[in-house]
């Protein structure tokens, strides 16, 4: 009986402990996935880091702006001051007003002239009477003979850009043969007109980047003896996208650019005479990775693109240049601050490196200042809402404005994406003094907001 009693009690004292180890084991597992929880959504909320590597001793050629405006301007409007503070290199225009052209002129812009444009097209109020070209030839021929003979008369240099988007049944509703016959007649009476050989000719202009209509446009050109003087199209890549902007142009360069074949052609530039999709019209950042794959890519120059806003109407026509002014008050969005930074950027390059390839950097030397120009974009599902930009000048003393110094000034200037709201001038968000330690300044800047941009200024 004893040993069946200490048995019993052994047993009571053993079941006793296995339910405590259950119970602290269920305890830690349950603190462990605490725990797991907590690290998930720190890092789901925290900030990652992305790291720029700028070599102030590494200086770059100056770049060519790819700040370029469609439509969106008349005599009046927009004020003067928010053209000239972005500096334009190109204007795609279909105004016949020789004031309106010698305005853009006067900004320092090349013309653009679509031609279509002053024909008009099948989706437009007059469709209902609209003939296709080739079928009122004369017609075609009178109208381009007479704008060619008005640009020379009144001085006017253009780039013409003889039919807007023919891939697309609303701006051209017949056949690629028919386009291509229809673009034989253009070039052939701009050719005739006084100083036409001079002229510049742009085609084809497409809605976006197709390698096979591309080569049957130059295929055409090449077996009619056509000069082409530049080639065209559009660009509406988005987020994750943007990257083939420049792989685009860089297959053109390759196979046929570069191809003895073409060589007759004389090519000289490419543009990417409408970029930037409805979805990014307002997107700091998207607005500034478009830009460094337009350069990364070489392309000659390019034009935003405009589109219909929230409240119905067209930034085409309402002088916002495409959106980048409010339509009504004409004030800054945070779009043309993105445009205003990337223009002060553009001399005085230096070499970066970057270990995120949805950070974009600019960085260039100033008279009385570095301005690090940073966007940040790529679609909200794969890409973190904010990241912090670490980062690292090297050689910054082979600049003669911090030789000789031990400590610099740094202030941040943020330019979120407000959307369709003016946004004025940047506010600083952020201001530190950091040390110059073997050549080299670090820092971080704390917060970079996805598609949102930020200018660093170091003194």
């Amino acid at each position: 009986m004893l040993a069946a009693f200490r048995d019993k009690k052994n047993f009571s004292k053993y079941s006793l402990y296995i339910n405590r180890i259950r119970i602290a084991t269920l305890f830690l597992c349950c603190l462990a996935a605490g725990v797991f929880l907590i690290l998930i959504h720190s890092i789901q909320t925290q900030p990652n880091q992305s790291v720029i590597y700028i070599d102030c001793s590494k200086r770059l050629p100056p770049a060519k702006s790819m700040i370029g405006f469609l439509h969106s301007l008349s005599l009046q409007s927009p004020p003067s001051k928010y053209i000239t503070e972005l500096n334009p290199r190109y204007w795609r225009i279909g105004s016949r007003n020789k004031f309106v052209l010698n305005k853009i002129k006067s900004f320092g812009a090349a013309p653009i002239f679509v031609l279509s444009d002053v024909f008009g097209y099948s989706h437009a109020d007059s469709a209902a009477s609209w003939e296709s070209p080739s079928l009122v030839p004369d017609k075609w021929n009178y109208m381009v003979k007479s704008v060619a003979v008005e640009h020379n008369s009144d001085g006017i240099t253009s780039i013409y850009d003889i039919w807007n988007e023919p891939n697309l049944k609303g701006f051209w509703p017949s056949s690629q043969p028919d386009f291509f016959a229809t673009f034989k007649k253009g070039y052939n009476q701009i050719r005739a007109a006084p100083n036409g050989n001079a002229a510049k000719i742009s085609g084809p202009s497409i809605s976006k980047f197709d390698i096979d209509f591309i080569q049957n446009f130059l295929d055409y050109c090449l077996a009619n003896n056509l000069r082409l003087d530049i080639l065209s199209w559009h660009e509406f890549r988005s987020n994750e996208d943007i990257p083939k902007v420049a792989d685009d142009i860089l297959l053109v360069k390759s196979r046929f650019i570069n191809n003895p074949k073409y060589a007759a052609l004389q090519i000289k530039a490419i543009q990417i005479n409408e970029i930037i999709p409805e979805s990014d019209q307002f997107s700091p950042g998207n607005i500034l990775a478009y830009f460094d794959y337009l350069e990364q890519g070489g392309a000659d120059g390019a034009c935003k693109a405009c589109w219909v806003e929230s409240n119905g109407e067209s930034n085409c026509f309402n002088n916002s240049l495409d959106g980048l002014l409010d339509g009504d008050t004409k004030q800054p969005r945070a779009a043309w601050w993105a445009y205003r930074y990337y223009n002060l950027s553009l001399e005085n390059r230096l070499n970066y490196k970057s270990n995120n390839s949805h950070v974009i950097c600019f960085a260039n030397y100033q008279t009385d200042n570095l301005q690090v120009l940073l966007g940040y974009y790529g679609h909200r599902a794969k890409n973190a809402s904010v990241t912090q930009v670490k980062l690292n000048l090297s050689n910054i003393k082979s600049l003669a404005l911090f030789a000789g110094k031990s400590y610099v000034n740094i202030s941040v200037l943020s330019i979120p994406n407000t959307g369709e709201d003016a946004m004025g001038s940047p506010k600083i968000t952020y201001q530190t003094i950091a040390k110059v330690a073997n050549g080299q300044i670090i820092f971080s800047v704390p917060g970079l907001y996805l598609s949102g941009a930020c200018v660093v200024n170091i003194k």
